[in-house]
C-alpha cells in the first residue's frame, strides 16, 4: 500500500515481503505544480508497470482468477498473516476488508521506519551512506 502528499510528492509505503514501512524523502512539490506528476502518481498508488513474472504479479493474478476482482475497500490478504507464520502461497490469499485487515497487521509486529538511507544500510551494509554521499556529490 502506498501513500502519496497532494502537495509535496512525498510518499511512504507498506511492504509486507520486506516487512518494511519505507519512507521516501524526495520532494515533488514542482512536478506536482507544473502539472506533470499526473503518471507518477498514479505509478505510486496503481503500480502501473508491474514487471510481468514477478512474485507479486504472479499471486495478484493468480488470485484474481481464483477469488474473482476485488470490490470496494477490499485487498487480497495472506491467512494466516505472513506474521503469524503464514506463507507466501496464492492459495492462502483471501479477499479481506482492507481497512481492518491492514490494522491487524499494523498491530501484529512494531515496523522500522526505514528512509532511502536506511533501505541501502540494510541492502548493502554501514558502509552505504558513505559510498551514496559519494555518489551524489559527484551530480
Amino acid at each position: 500500500m502506498r501513500v502519496r502528499g497532494e502537495t509535496t510528492g512525498r510518499d511512504f509505503h507498506f511492504d509486507i515481503l520486506l516487512d518494511a514501512f519505507i519512507l521516501r524523502k524526495k520532494n515533488d512539490a514542482a512536478h506536482i505544480a507544473s502539472g506533470k506528476a499526473n503518471i507518477s502518481g498514479e505509478d505510486a498508488f496503481f503500480d502501473l508497470g508491474p514487471k510481468l513474472g514477478d512474485l507479486c504479479d504472479r499471486l495478484r493474478r493468480t488470485a484474481q482468477q481464483r477469488l474473482g476482482s476485488l470490490g470496494a475497500d477490499q485487498i487480497y490478504g495472506f491467512s494466516p498473516a505472513l506474521q503469524l507464520d503464514g506463507e507466501i502461497d496464492a492459495a492462502n490469499l483471501k479477499i479481506v476488508p482492507a481497512a481492518s485487515h491492514l490494522t491487524v497487521l499494523a498491530d501484529l509486529s512494531e515496523k522500522p521506519v526505514i528512509g532511502m538511507d536506511g533501505l541501502a544500510k540494510r541492502a548493502f551494509g554501514s558502509g552505504a551512506d558513505e559510498s551514496l554521499d559519494e555518489a551524489f556529490k559527484k551530480l
